[in-house]
């Protein structure tokens, strides 16, 4: 028998609050984006969804006039707090996505 508790178990409420402290990791790393990250998360913006992670990088690069190998280690610390989603070695054609928490920590999109 599982013990329930307002109708769910409590293997699900712990997985819940897994997700919400996940979620507040997210909000802690959004709240501390360098200025540098804030116009990359911008570019990407403007691009989103209409391009790849290497090409990404290239084009955030000649935008902003920052060096390629800046934009592309700034990049994937933004993809591993969340910030943005984009292919694997394994799934290279996904293309590059900000996600909603990315577009509020640029300040594009409601507060953090």
């Amino acid at each position: 028998m599982k013990l329930q508790v307002s109708g769910q178990s409590v293997e699900e409420l712990s997985a819940l609050r897994g997700r919400v402290a996940d979620l507040e990791s997210m909000v802690r790393s959004g709240l501390r984006l360098t200025e540098k990250k804030r116009m990359i998360l911008r570019e990407i913006l403007k691009i989103s969804g209409r391009t790849t992670f290497t090409s990404a990088v290239d084009r955030v690069s000649r935008e902003l006039a920052i060096p390629y190998s800046t934009v592309k280690w700034n990049m994937m610390q933004l993809r591993s707090r969340g910030l943005i989603t984009a292919g694997t070695k394994e799934r290279q054609s996904l293309p590059i996505l900000i996600t909603e928490f990315g577009k509020m920590a640029a300040g594009l999109g409601g507060k953090v």
